[in-house]
């Protein structure tokens, strides 16, 4: 199977222009991404593996900051969690992905009030930036135009409405595809993951 996925991926890097689109991605949140992963990286190191309640909260700020209302309500429920137990989940998942068990550290992020499995992608993102990009609606619509033997390589174009089992697994699969090409292309992860967002949003 790795080898008709891996052609499909060829296939899809000759229709489009990945390092195009990376160039031209277009900025769009308060903080650059770049900024986000050095506020990752502190927190990282702070909390001995772990990431503090305050980097969750700037995390669903710069996610959902054109959209106040969900944006509150994420805020309000990661506000219900202890400093502690947040630490304790973050380091536990992040220590999973380290080990390349991606499925269970998304399934144990998401155990945070306030976090959800497209949140816990980005969390994963700016904590990894050379493993792992973010996996939403406009990523989704993307690579869903990665064919394998002519057929969809995932289940839907918007991971929004997959189960939380579905995401777990179309995520892992998102990460491997995301691998391949940034080594095809010579990028990394994050970069790929930019590419694919600027086209996704149809810019």
């Amino acid at each position: 199977m790795e080898k008709e996925v891996v052609k499909g991926i060829k296939n899809f890097l000759k229709k489009y222009d990945l390092k195009w689109y990376r160039k031209h991605y277009m900025f769009q949140a308060p903080k650059s991404r770049d900024d986000m992963v050095n506020m990752y990286k502190k927190s990282y190191k702070k909390n001995n593996g772990a990431l503090d309640k305050k980097v969750l909260e700037e995390t669903l700020k710069w996610a959902f900051f054109n959209d106040r209302r969900f944006l509150g309500i994420f805020l309000k429920n990661l506000g219900k969690e202890k400093e502690s137990d947040v630490k304790k989940i973050t380091k536990e998942g992040l220590k999973l992905a380290k080990e390349g068990k991606i499925k269970e550290a998304i399934k144990t992020l998401t155990k945070i009030k306030g976090i959800g499995n497209v949140t816990a992608s980005k969390i994963l993102m700016f904590s990894f930036p050379d493993l792992f990009g973010m996996y939403d609606q406009f990523n989704g619509k993307a690579i869903y135009n990665l064919k394998v033997n002519g057929k969809p390589y995932f289940k839907a174009s918007d991971p929004n409405k997959l189960t939380n089992k579905q995401y777990a697994e179309e995520f892992e699969k998102y990460t491997y595809i995301l691998r391949k090409i940034a080594k095809i292309l010579k990028m990394k992860p994050m970069d790929v993951d930019m590419a694919l967002f600027r086209m996704g949003r149809g810019y």
